[in-house]
Formats: structure tokens, sequence, C-alpha cells
């Protein structure tokens, strides 16, 4: 329902994928175990500070599924309401060819059913022509040989990295080749600058690295609920990033994206405030 009142409206959307279908990942459906429970955790969050939640689990956190819920969410927002979207899982990239000489690639979300392309996420804020608030948490990451020829140390020991194998990357490409080369062709040219949102999207970690899966949470998520503290972090987003970043270990380092229009009011906000 659209807002009928200047008072701001909160809609979250919390995805979690601990296993996938192994017909389309190239016979591997993944072994993580707490993607789920970090969606859960991340929609308590929200419905404490009164959001609208939708929380997507495995076989229901299709491509098409999430697509839509965001449309649905983006068409019931309107200026000043803010979506908190969530995703943890595993984290993936595909491969572009720009030219003879360089290769890049694009990052993505394993849902159940296939990969969602980041771009194709932020591309339906740069349509989206009203000023709302967008914080998005991604615990997923994986290193990336492309655009990263040389990762950070990394630490796993018993923790699942929550990045999908190399070999299985290039394998569920290769056998979905047309489909994917088809949703970076359509999401290739994503320009953020002149978007009227105003987006905070904190990354597990960096390119060169990759995030881990801890015992009932993953790093990322873990971390957010040991600063935030119930409710009880009173600071701006600056401060609660900063916060997070000093608890993570160095080979899990969150990366801070800030897209759209610049927003200092919605920087200066205590987090999750609708």
């Amino acid at each position: 329902m659209k807002s009928t009142s200047n008072v701001p409206k909160g809609l979250s959307i919390h995805l979690g994928v601990n296993n996938f279908d192994a017909k389309h990942y190239h016979g591997w459906q993944g072994n993580l175990t707490q993607a789920e429970t970090d969606a859960e955790d991340l929609a308590n969050i929200a419905q404490m500070m009164g959001f609208e939640t939708k929380v997507l689990l495995g076989k229901e956190a299709t491509v098409n599924r999430v697509s839509l819920y965001l449309k649905n969410a983006l068409k019931n927002m309107e200026t000043n309401d803010i979506l908190f979207l969530t995703f943890s899982g595993y984290a993936g990239f595909l491969p572009v060819i720009t030219n003879k000489d360089r290769q890049d690639s694009k990052k993505t979300w394993c849902l159940y059913d296939a990969q969602l392309m980041q771009d194709a996420i932020t591309a339906q804020f740069v349509s989206f022509n009203k000023k709302v608030r967008v914080l998005i948490l991604s615990d997923c990451g994986a290193y990336n040989p492309i655009n990263n020829p040389n990762p950070t140390s990394t630490c796993f020991e018993d923790a699942p990295p929550k990045s999908l194998p190399e070999s299985i990357s290039l394998g569920t490409y290769l056998r979905n080749k047309d489909y994917y080369d088809s949703q970076v062709l359509k999401n290739l040219n994503v320009r953020h600058d002149g978007m009227p949102a105003s987006i905070q999207w904190l990354n597990a970690c960096h390119d060169n690295q990759t995030a881990i899966e801890r015992k009932f949470n993953g790093l990322l998520t873990a971390t957010i609920k040991s600063v935030w503290r119930g409710g009880n972090f009173d600071r701006p987003y600056n401060q609660f990033f900063k916060q997070i970043r000093w608890r993570t270990p160095a080979y899990q380092t969150p990366e801070l994206i800030k897209m759209g229009k610049p927003n200092s009011g919605f920087y200066q906000e205590t987090p999750f405030q609708i």
C-alpha cells in the first residue's frame, strides 16, 4: 500500500539461500547452513524497527520472484520512503569481454534457480523517479580472479566460504551461456549518476577477498547484530559501518558503496530508521 501521509514508510525484503538447484549450478547445490538464518535475523531487526517485511528462503528465492517483489516494493514507495534489502548466500561473478585485450566481470547473487546480477538490482532504481532511501546488506562475497589476480590472505578454518567455487562458476556460466550473456548485455551500461534514489550498499568484503560463514550466522550478519546490540546503537550510519569494519578480521573487510543522489540526512540517521 502506498503512503497516504508525509510519514515515511519502510519496506524490506530479505533473501537467504543455503542450497540451490544443482541442475543449474553445474551439478553442485552448495553447502551453507546459516544463510537462511541470516535472512530471518535481519528480517527480525526490520520488523522491530517497523518495516513491512518479506522473507524469501531457499526455493522461494528465485530470480523471477525476487525481481517481482523488488518491482512491487518500488511501485508502492513514495519520496522519502526506505527500502531495506538483504541477501545472504553465495556470491558469484560472470565474465564480460569488453574488448580483445581486456576481460571484466559482473558480480552476482546466487539465487535458488540462477544467478542475479547485482547490476540488475541497481538498474531497478535507475528507472525509478522518486527520491527514496535504499539500504542493501550483502552477506556474501566472491574472490574475483579476473579483476584481482593477487588475493589477500584468507583464513577459512572450518568456516565455509560464501562464494561460488571457480570451477562451478565457470561451469554454470558455460552451461547457461546464452541466458547469462543476455543478462550481461541488458545491464552492461547501467549508470548510477542522476539516479534519484540514495543507496547505501554494504558488501561483506572487497573483491580480492572471500566472505565466510560462522557457526550461527554469516560473519557480516553476526557483526551487524553485535554492533547494533538489539537496537541500542544510537549513532549514525557512518559510525555504524566503521564499528562493523573494526570488528571484522583483516581477511574479510566490509565494503561500503554509496550510489545515486547524495543524501546527508540519510547518512546521518541511526541504523534501520524509517
